[in-house]
Formats: structure tokens, C-alpha cells, sequence
């Protein structure tokens, strides 16, 4: 059976299902099927008969269900040159070179919790919402503001994350408008940074410590009232 390139992309999402599900945690996201390998399904690359093996060298089989063949992923990735690699955080299959710098947080996971308490509120843009924002000169795709206008010092807005206690550390930066303070929490709401984000001034990238943390949450405070935008970006977890 020879596939034509177009059909690669079809056949490779469609074989994640039977390639992976296996190392992937009970949730309500699966279905339990009942399907049949086939030895008679042969596939050509290119005209060239092609076995398929996965990641130890043992020849795996296509899978016949419901009249549409699967192809194990690892194996046909291999044929075609291409890098798989399994995120178990964040239950999927990478093709390809891996995201340089890790695993972006704004557009990996959406917040669970986005406050507006007082005159404060928290939102988050991804980048599939096809967005972009200049902060501090740089062009964005996502991000978390936390925007205060008119607020008093009670006033604070939390945008929260579930990160599954899968990662060691997380690299972020900040802008704001005016002077903030910046909170990042962690399980128990425990305080994992704390920093004064000067008005107008980028930093550089800021590394927090994440010891396992499964909740993750940013809040800030703005001391001086009157309106401010605070910014968290190009967020990376490791």
C-alpha cells in the first residue's frame, strides 16, 4: 500500500490514538475500541517496500478499525526522518525538533481561574487567536495581563494555572506600565517569587524555582492606584 505525502498527515494524527494511549493516564479523553492487526497491509515510501519497528527494534503491524488503517506513529515518524518525542505533562506527541527553550505556558495550558477583583481583572491571549501585542517593544502572540484601572491597593487579580507538578522551572518575563509587585504562587498558595516590576523598565528573564508545583499562579498588586498594565510573557516551563 503505497501512501501518497498528503495522506501522511491524515494517517500520522490518526495513529497517535494507538501509539501512545497506552502511556498516557486514565481520563475521559479515551474510548475503549476493539480493532485487529493486519500482516496483509503492506506500505511502500516513495515505490520501496518498508517495514515498521518501533522505538526497540520489535516489527509492529498496522491496525485495521472501522475500515481505516493505522500506522504506529514512532514507526512511520522514523520512515520519514522525523524526530517523535512523548510530553507526558502535557499528554502529547511531538513531531519534529522539540520547542527550543521548553514548554510554553500561556499557550500549552489554560488558566482555570482568571479574577477580577475590584478594579482589577486577569486575561489570557493564546496565539491560535491569531492576536498580537507590543510589550516593551516586543512583538507578542501570548500572553497574561493583569490590567488595573483606578485600583486601590486591595485590588488584585490572579490568573491560575494546572501545570500537574511536571516541570522543574519556570522562565517568564515581565513589563508594567507603573510601578507593581509581582507574586508568583505555587501549591497551598505558597510563595514562590516575589518581585518590585519597576514602570516602564524591562528585565531580563526572571527563573523560578518550581520544586514539583501541580497549581501555578500569578498576582499582582499596584500600590499607587489610577491605571497600569502588567504583563507576563514568553513564559517557559522546564
Amino acid at each position: 500500500m503505497k501512501f501518497k505525502k498528503p495522506m501522511f498527515a491524515v494517517v500520522l494524527v490518526l495513529a497517535m490514538i494507538l501509539s501512545y494511549g497506552a502511556g498516557a493516564s486514565a481520563s475521559s479523553n479515551k474510548k475503549q475500541i476493539a480493532a485487529e492487526l493486519d500482516y496483509g497491509v503492506s506500505v511502500r515510501l516513495d515505490g520501496e517496500l518498508k517495514d515498521l519497528f518501533d522505538a526497540s527494534g520489535t516489527r509492529v503491524y498496522p491496525i485495521m478499525y472501522n475500515g481505516t488503517t493505522y500506522l504506529p506513529i514512532r514507526a512511520l515518524a522514523n520512515l520519514l526522518g522525523l524526530e517523535v518525542n512523548w510530553d507526558q505533562a502535557t499528554q502529547t506527541v511531538l513531531l519534529g525538533t522539540k520547542p527550543a527553550g521548553g514548554t510554553d505556558l500561556i499557550d500549552t495550558f489554560k488558566a482555570y481561574d482568571l479574577s477580577s477583583v475590584g478594579w482589577s481583572e486577569a486575561t489570557q491571549v493564546q496565539s491560535f487567536e491569531k492576536k498580537t501585542q507590543d510589550i516593551a517593544g516586543i512583538k507578542c502572540e501570548n500572553w497574561i495581563r493583569i490590567n488595573f484601572w483606578g485600583a486601590s491597593e486591595e485590588d488584585t487579580s490572579v490568573a491560575s494555572f494546572n501545570i500537574g507538578g511536571k516541570y522543574e522551572s519556570l522562565t517568564f518575563q515581565c513589563y508594567a506600565d507603573s510601578d507593581v509587585t509581582l507574586f508568583v504562587r505555587g501549591d497551598n498558595d505558597v510563595v514562590l517569587f516575589q518581585k518590585e516590576i519597576v514602570g516602564g523598565q524591562l528585565n531580563e528573564p526572571f527563573t523560578v524555582d518550581l520544586v514539583g508545583t501541580s497549581q501555578l499562579s500569578f498576582q499582582a498588586y499596584h500600590h499607587n492606584g489610577g491605571k497600569t498594565n502588567a504583563y507576563i510573557f514568553d513564559a517557559k516551563l522546564k
